[in-house]
C-alpha cells in the first residue's frame, strides 16, 4: 500500500527497446519531464506525483521518489522520438494517523442570549482507517470549521492542552439576538468530510437543577460521630453553571434529623456557594435533600440517601487500609529533623509531591459495609519511629510522611509499627499496622512533559507534550508556556529533576550545536552563539533524559527560514565594490537564505524552501539599475546539468535575466532575484536546468 507519508523510492521494472526493436537501457539524461528528453514523464495529476519526482536507475527501474497526497493518479512514460506510450495506474492511499473523518458530539447547541462563556464539543476525528486521533494530535490547521451565521458566536478547533484539547470551541457573542440560529461546519481539509451542528440563541438563562459540584463526591455509608460538607452547583436550562440570581436560593433537609442532622437547617445559600454541612448521629438511614427554590418555592433538588453504622467495636471491624514502601527522607517538617512537628501545609506539600500516603482508618459491619472511621472518634496515632508520623492535611484528611528516617548501620529497610487508638461508643479499641521504610535512594520510572506542573494533584488532568509549534524562526527563542517535566520515582513521587534536557537537530536547522534548553514551566531556547539558521519546517527534537528514562517533544517551525532574513545587506556608498562581500556573507549564512552547501562535496538537494520577504525597500538596492531584492540564493541540485533554461513564476514564463543571476563567484550557486514591492502572496519559482531537471522554491511574501 502507497501513503504520502510511508512511501518513498518506489521501484517499477520497466522494458525499453531502441529504433531496431533491440532491448534497451535507459540512462538518467534519457528521462526527464520536456520533449527534449528521449523518454518524457507525464503525470496526470502533479499534486499526488510530480513527474519531475521519477527519474530512472541503471538496473532496468524506474525510480519514484515520493508522492504528495493521496489519490489515483495515472504515470505515463512517452516516447518523444516515436509517440509511443506506456501508463500505470497508481492508486495511493491516505496516510494512517491523518485526519479522515470528523463528528460531533451534538448535533445542536442552544445558548442563552447574552451568554459569552466558551462552550466545547467533543469532535472525534479518525483517520481513513478507523483509527480515533487523539485529542493531543489535533491540529487546527488540518481543518476548517464555519458559522453561517456571524451575529452568534465565533468558533474554531481548541488545541491548547487542557481538558477541552481537540474539542470544537464555540465562543458566544454578547450581541447574539434571541431566536437567532446558524449552522457550525467543521471540514477535514485534506479530504472534504464534513460534521455540522444547529447553533441556536434561546431564552435567557434561568436557574433549572441543583446537582452535585463538579470533581467533589458524596459518601453516602457514614460512622456514628462522622460529619461531611456536601457541595452543589446550580445549572441553567442548558446544563450550563449559573451564579447567584435574585429570587433563587439552595436549602437543605433531611427526612429524620435523629440519623442525620444538616448543621444549620435555616441555611439558605446562593447558588454560587452552595454546600452544607450534615452530621451522622445514630444508626440508621436518612434522605438529605438540596432544593433549589425560587420565591421560597421548590423547583428542583438532589437528594442522597445517608446510612450511618453504629461507631461499636461489637458490631463493626477496625482496620488500617494498605500502606505502600515508604521514601525515606520527605522532609515533611522543613525545621527539624522529625515528622511529628510538621504543620497542615507541609503535610499537603508532601502529599503532593507524591510521597505522603492517605491514612484510612475504616469500619467494616457485617454485611460488608465499609464505613471512613471520623477524625472526632481517633484519640491518637503514635509511630516508634521518630522519622515517621501520621498527620492531618488542610483537607482534614491522615497521611502517613517521613523525615530524615534512621536507617542503621548498615542502612536497611525499616519496618514502623502505627498504633492507632479508636474511641468506639463501647470500648476503647487500639488497632496496629506494620509499614516499610525503604532505604534506597530514588530511582526514575518514569519520565514525559507535560502541560501541568509534576504533582499529584495535576495526575487526571496534565496532558502529555509530545508536540510543539513555534510560529517562525524569528521566534525560535521566545519561551513556549505550559510545559514541564515529569520525573516519577518508584515511590510515586515527583522529586527528581531531569539530569538534562537537550536538543537534537532535525532536518533543515544548522548552528544550534552549543544551543541550550530549560524546562520549567515554560520551554525557553538560548541560541549560543545566535548562529542557529532554520531553513525547513520539523526543525528539531527537545529531549529530556533521567537515568534509564527519557521523553520527547517535536518542534516545528512554522514559516521556517525568517530569522534567515534579518539584516539588510546594501551596495557600497560608491555603488560598486560591495557585491560579492554581501552574497559571501550570504552563502555563509550570515544573513539571507542560501540554498545548498558549502563546497562541492556536501549534497544538499533542496525540493522546497519557504522565506519571508518585506516588502518594502529593505534589501539589496542596485543604484545603477532597477531596484531588486535579493533574499534567495539556491544550489544547483545534484541531479542538474547545465544552466537554467527557463523560469516560471506561479506558472507564468519570465525572462531569465530579471530573475536568476549567476553569482559571479563559484558555479554552484544562483539567485532567485525578486523585484521590490512585490504584491503580497506565495510564488512559486520552477528553475529548468539543460538537461531538463526541475528546482521548485516557494517564496512567501509577507506585509511589511
Amino acid at each position: 500500500m502507497f501513503t504520502p507519508a510511508g512511501t518513498t523510492n518506489v521501484e517499477v521494472t520497466y522494458t525499453a527497446e531502441n529504433t531496431l526493436g533491440e532491448e534497451y537501457k535507459l540512462d538518467a539524461a534519457d528521462v526527464g519531464t520536456s520533449n527534449t528528453h528521449a523518454v518524457k514523464v507525464i503525470s496526470s495529476d502533479d499534486t499526488i506525483l510530480s513527474p519531475s519526482d521519477v527519474t530512472v536507475d541503471g538496473n532496468n527501474k524506474l525510480k519514484i521518489a515520493k508522492f504528495k497526497k493521496a489519490g489515483t493518479v495515472k504515470l505515463t512514460l512517452l516516447s518523444t522520438a516515436t509517440g509511443e506510450s506506456s501508463q500505470i495506474t497508481i492508486e495511493v492511499q491516505e496516510n494512517a494517523g491523518s485526519p479522515y473523518a470528523v463528528s460531533l458530539g451534538k448535533s445542536t447547541v442552544d445558548f442563552a442570549a447574552g451568554y459569552t462563556t466558551p462552550i466545547y464539543v467533543d469532535m472525534p476525528v479518525v483517520d481513513k482507517y478507523g483509527t480515533a486521533i487523539a485529542a493531543k494530535d489535533i491540529v487546527a490547521g488540518d481543518y476548517t470549521v464555519t458559522l453561517d451565521n456571524g451575529t452568534l458566536a465565533t468558533v474554531g478547533v481548541h488545541t491548547t492542552a487542557d481538558a477541552n484539547q481537540g474539542k470544537l470551541v464555540i465562543t458566544p457573542k454578547s450581541g447574539a439576538v434571541k431566536g437567532a440560529t446558524g449552522v457550525v461546519t467543521v471540514t477535514v481539509n485534506a479530504t472534504g468530510q464534513k460534521a455540522s451542528l444547529t447553533l441556536s440563541a434561546k431564552d435567557a438563562a434561568v436557574p433549572t437543577a441543583v446537582v452535585t459540584k463538579k470533581n467533589t463526591s458524596v459518601a453516602t455509608n457514614m460512622l456514628t460521630g462522622a460529619t461531611q460538607t456536601l457541595s452543589f452547583d446550580v445549572h441553567d436550562q442548558y446544563s450550563n453553571i449559573i451564579g447567584n440570581t435574585a429570587n433563587y436560593t439552595v436549602e437543605y433537609s433531611t427526612t429524620d434529623n435523629t440519623v442525620v442532622s444538616v448543621t444549620d437547617p435555616t441555611q439558605q445559600d446562593g447558588l454560587a456557594s452552595a454546600s452544607a454541612q450534615i452530621n451522622a448521629l445514630k444508626a440508621g438511614s436518612a434522605t438529605v435533600k438540596a432544593q433549589l427554590k425560587k420565591d421560597g418555592v421548590a423547583i428542583a433538588e438532589k437528594s442522597y440517601t445517608i446510612n450511618v453504622g453504629a461507631n461499636d467495636s461489637s458490631k463493626v471491624t477496625y482496620s488500617i487500609g494498605d500502606i505502600p514502601v515508604l521514601f525515606k527522607n520527605a522532609d515533611v517538617d522543613a525545621d527539624a529533623g522529625t515528622a511529628a512537628g510538621a504543620t497542615a501545609a507541609e503535610v499537603d506539600a508532601v502529599v503532593d509531591a507524591g510521597y505522603g500516603k492517605e491514612f484510612k482508618v475504616t469500619a467494616t459491619d457485617a454485611s460488608g459495609n465499609v464505613y471512613t472511621v471520623p477524625s472526632s472518634s481517633i484519640v491518637s496515632i503514635t509511630t516508634n519511629n521518630a522519622g515517621v508520623a501520621v498527620k492531618q492535611g488542610t483537607d482534614g484528611k491522615y497521611y502517613i510522611v517521613t523525615d530524615t528516617v534512621a536507617l542503621g548501620s548498615p542502612a536497611a529497610d525499616q519496618k514502623v509499627n502505627v498504633v492507632v487508638t479508636i474511641n468506639a461508643n463501647d470500648t476503647v479499641k487500639t488497632i496496629t499496622k506494620e509499614v516499610t521504610v525503604s532505604k534506597d535512594d530514588r530511582t526514575a520510572v518514569s519520565f514525559a512533559f507535560k502541560n501541568e506542573a509534576a504533582s499529584v494533584a495535576n495526575v487526571d488532568t496534565a496532558e502529555d507534550v509530545d508536540s510543539l509549534e513555534i510560529s517562525s524562526a524569528d521566534a525560535y527563542t521566545t519561551a513556549i508556556p505550559n510545559v514541564y517535566t515529569w520525573v516519577k520515582d518508584q515511590f510515586g513521587g515527583y522529586g527528581l529533576s531531569a539530569d538534562t534536557v537537550s536538543i537534537i537537530p532535525g532536518k533543515g536547522i544548522t548552528g544550534n550545536g552549543n544551543d541550550t534548553v530549560t524546562v520549567n514551566g515554560s520551554l525557553t531556547i538560548a541560541d549560543g552563539s545566535s548562529d542557529t539558521i532554520i531553513t525547513a519546517d520539523n526543525a528539531f527534537r527537545v529531549v529530556g533524559i533521567k537515568g534509564t528514562q527519557s521523553d520527547f517533544i517535536n518542534v516545528t517551525v512554522k514559516d521556517a527560514g525568517v530569522a534567515n532574513v534579518l539584516a539588510k545587506p546594501q551596495w557600497g556608498a560608491d555603488g560598486t565594490g560591495a557585491l560579492n562581500a554581501e552574497l559571501t556573507k550570504m552563502y555563509d549564512g550570515t544573513y539571507g537564505i542560501f540554498v545548498g552547501a558549502g563546497d562541492s562535496s556536501v549534497d544538499f538537494i533542496p525540493s522546497k524552501i519557504t522565506a519571508q520577504v518585506k516588502t518594502d525597500n529593505g534589501f539589496w538596492q542596485d543604484p545603477a539599475a532597477n531596484p531588486y531584492q535579493v533574499p534567495v540564493a539556491i544550489a544547483k541540485p545534484a541531479l542538474a546539468t547545465g544552466e537554467p533554461t527557463k523560469v516560471t513564476v506561479n506558472g507564468t514564463e519570465v525572462a531569465l535575466d530579471t530573475v536568476v543571476k549567476d553569482a559571479n563567484y563559484s558555479t554552484t550557486p544562483y539567485l532567485i532575484w525578486l523585484k521590490e514591492n512585490m504584491a503580497v502572496g506565495t510564488y512559486v519559482y520552477e528553475v529548468t536546468f539543460e538537461n531538463g531537471y526541475v528546482a521548485s522554491y516557494t517564496v512567501v511574501v509577507k506585509a511589511s
